[in-house]
């Protein structure tokens, strides 16, 4: 009777101890599928400072938390662009040094949809180095992407763009290949210059383009003559064997220079508009005197009128 007893005692603790290794087992195996589920994001964001320099901000959280944060700049001679796609690699780069499974997913969240679609597909030529480092460790590892714009609430995201903007206001020095220029910066400086090249160009041109405008007909055909030097000079009578028009009334050959060395515009010397110190003496001198009269119409008219010049009709 005693020894059915202790024959059933062990029974029960053996059955015991089976029950508490099947429950151990269970909840090992429900934290480990549940480990296995959890993923890790990468939430990458950039901003734009009034230096010029684009601050980038990754994040990394597993979950709801924030497992790690960084801050960094780029060269002032970058975009925003290339602090997005730096700021996804680098978080990515941190991620990865965690010891994380291969089979463990990585999402870079990321706003803006030319970054992702350059990890997605060929890397563009800005920040090329960056792109390429993000397709090496997607070959090795579960990386996604997802698109999360900016101040939208999103959790992770928000961090990252009050990172950014912490780091747009008090950046710090960028370092390794960030702190090189970049393609899409050297393209937006260049087209920046472009503009103002331009816009320089025609607050300079716009007034004697205006003058031109305002000028009679018959005084902007002169002044298109003069330039062209087709019109009524002797080496286009000579060419069209033209008779008795080749000589001003003062007997020397018609010139564009002429107009400032005839006769009749000398003895009016004092009279004339933008007036040098001295009446040109050389065909250099009277070259570049015409050149400020037929720059400016009017004072080209005034000239005209004052001398009684062979151009005038």
């Amino acid at each position: 009777m005693a020894e059915r007893a202790r024959e059933k005692a062990a029974r029960d603790s053996q059955k015991a101890i089976q029950q508490a290794q099947k429950s151990k087992r269970k909840a090992s195996q429900s934290s480990t599928q549940k480990q296995k589920r959890q993923k890790r994001v990468v939430a990458a964001t950039g901003a734009k400072e009034s230096s010029g320099a684009a601050p980038a901000a990754p994040l990394l959280r597993r979950g709801q938390a924030a497992v790690a944060t960084g801050q960094g700049s780029l060269n002032a001679l970058s975009h925003v662009f290339d602090a997005e796609a730096i700021g996804a690699c680098r978080g990515l780069k941190h991620a990865l040094q965690l010891s994380l499974p291969s089979q463990r997913e990585i999402v870079l969240c990321i706003d803006s949809t030319s970054v992702i679609w350059g990890i997605r597909g060929t890397a563009p030529t800005s920040s090329q180095w960056a792109f390429l480092q993000i397709h090496g460790a997607m070959e090795a590892y579960n990386v996604k992407t997802r698109w999360a714009p900016g101040h939208m609430k999103i959790v992770g995201n928000e961090l990252a763009d009050q990172l950014a903007d912490s780091e747009a206001k008090d950046p710090h020095q960028p370092y390794g290949m960030a702190a090189s220029p970049t393609r899409s910066g050297i393209r937006t400086v260049g087209r920046r210059l472009l503009e103002h090249t331009r816009d320089t160009w025609w607050q300079d041109k716009s007034s004697r383009l205006s003058a031109c405008a305002m000028a009679t007909r018959r005084i902007l055909a002169k002044v298109l003559m003069i330039r062209s030097t087709h019109g009524d000079f002797e080496w286009y009578h000579r060419k069209f064997n033209h008779e008795d028009t080749s000589k001003c009334l003062c007997g020397r050959p018609k010139t564009p220079e002429h107009l400032v060395f005839c006769k009749r515009a000398t003895t009016h010397f004092k009279k004339w508009p933008l007036r040098p110190i001295v009446p040109p003496r050389t065909r250099q001198e009277g070259l570049a005197y015409l050149a400020q009269l037929i720059d400016q119409p009017q004072e080209f008219e005034t000239f005209v009128k004052v001398t009684n010049s062979f151009y005038d009709e």
